[in-house]
């Protein structure tokens, strides 16, 4: 038996695109004989009214739209949804949210008006050289420091109605490696301030000389013989805590007319931490690299594997080089490197 069901959030009067879907829902029901439920998602009690469930019952039965039982309110049973979410808890498949709801208001805004937005700008400060990268400072806990930091020196038209949204994070992993110990960090923002320098554009700017085009040198025949493909995983195993990305790229075959020669190749980079310890961070790339042409053919294959501990970043690599399936060499690498700082 078909049942298909309509869940409103009574937040305000029912809006065209939920129409949509309650009529879907409700033809799709009524096509195959079915039921058409109604449940109201009422647990945002902050937002929530009954004047605005009873302009969606109304909306509905305006359009001619009926359902089969008494509506359920979620809110009613919020005791049973508690229970069910604490023994998913217990058994490992949830986890919790502890985003702030400044956090959340954040996510909010940056997904409003056209739902885009434009990474103008980042920077990695690292504190133990706020005195320059070749001054390795102590970082005491408790200590307040007071840094400047220069983004890049571009510029941006601002259009206006639009926002600016600045981020500040303590981790900005794997783009950069993590600190040896667990830490928060504190801001204080009544002496946190950020200068926009205005250009103070006038009417003459708009007739400024526009570049043409730069001059270059034609590349040569390149066919490609076989399409590449890149993918972007993100994974997190909730019963260890580890998150992990890896990025696959398979470059494809291209053949090069002019020297008779085809070019494959591909790459995967995986990056591994855990959310509860910075010392569990691993990062491992993979890469090979051929070449061929009628009677022979030539390909590098390399790995490398970088971790830490609290001490030293640890790397281990292999580089290996070989012509006609023939291994002809091979270098590999086991190397401790202090973090001095890092």
């Amino acid at each position: 038996m078909v049942v298909t069901r309509f869940a409103p959030s009574p937040t305000g009067y029912l809006h065209i695109g939920s129409a949509r879907t309650a009529l879907f829902n409700w033809l799709f029901a009524r096509h195959h004989g079915g039921t058409f439920l109604l449940r109201v998602e009422d647990t945002d009690r902050n937002r929530y009214t009954p004047e605005a469930t009873q302009a969606i019952y109304d909306g509905l039965k305006w359009l001619g739209l009926d359902w089969d039982a008494e509506p359920t309110s979620q809110f009613e049973g919020r005791e049973r949804h508690a229970a069910v979410a604490a023994e998913m808890l217990e058994r490992g498949t949830a986890y919790k949210c502890f985003a702030t709801q400044d956090e959340i208001e954040a996510f909010r805004e940056s997904a409003r008006e056209n739902g885009t937005s434009t990474l103008i700008t980042y920077g990695i400060v690292n504190l133990s050289q706020r005195d320059g990268r070749e001054i390795c400072a102590e970082v005491e806990a408790g200590t307040a420091y007071r840094i400047q930091y220069d983004l890049n020196d571009i510029a941006h038209r601002i259009v206006k109605g639009h926002k600016l949204r600045i981020s500040v994070s303590n981790a900005m992993w794997p783009m950069a490696w993590p600190v040896a110990d667990n830490h928060k960090l504190t801001l204080h923002l009544k002496n946190c301030r950020v200068n926009l320098p205005n250009a103070n554009l006038v009417p003459s700017d708009l007739s400024r000389v526009l570049f043409t085009q730069p001059r270059v040198t034609k590349p040569g025949g390149v066919v490609e013989q076989k399409a590449g493909s890149h993918s972007r995983i993100i994974t997190h195993d909730l019963s260890t805590g580890k998150r992990a990305l890896t990025l696959q790229a398979d470059f494809g075959a291209h053949l090069i007319e002019t020297a008779d020669i085809t070019v494959t190749g591909h790459s995967q980079d995986r990056f591994e931490i855990a959310d509860d310890n910075v010392l569990t961070a691993k990062a491992e790339y993979q890469f090979g690299m051929g070449y061929q042409r009628e009677g022979w053919n030539v390909a590098t294959q390399g790995q490398m594997t970088v971790t830490c501990d609290q001490n030293n970043f640890l790397l281990k690599g292999e580089l290996k080089a070989f012509e006609d399936d023939k291994e002809i060499f091979c270098r590999s690498w086991d190397e401790t490197i202090p973090r001095r700082g890092f």
